[in-house]
């Protein structure tokens, strides 16, 4: 009997492992996602602002990889 319930924790413990693996790296990756995100915006709005001289505000209401972003500008 203790052969089959150390087999069963063992099993039970690699599916929490698993589990708790697979939480942490999709929390990571959601992570990375969003600061790619923001590094597009940052890259748009500074080649709005070369290509435009007279912006003086960006605001970013929604921005997704898109054709079209929502930027509003203000001149």
């Amino acid at each position: 009997m203790p052969k089959k319930r150390r087999k069963t924790i063992v099993i039970i413990l690699t599916i929490l492992t698993i589990g708790i693996g697979g939480k942490v790296y999709m929390d990571k990756r959601e992570a990375q996602k969003q600061q790619d995100l923001l590094a597009v915006e940052k890259q748009s709005v500074k080649v709005l602002k070369n290509t435009f001289a007279d912006i003086k505000e960006v605001k970013v209401e929604e921005f997704k990889k898109t054709l079209s972003p929502e930027v509003m500008v203000h001149l």
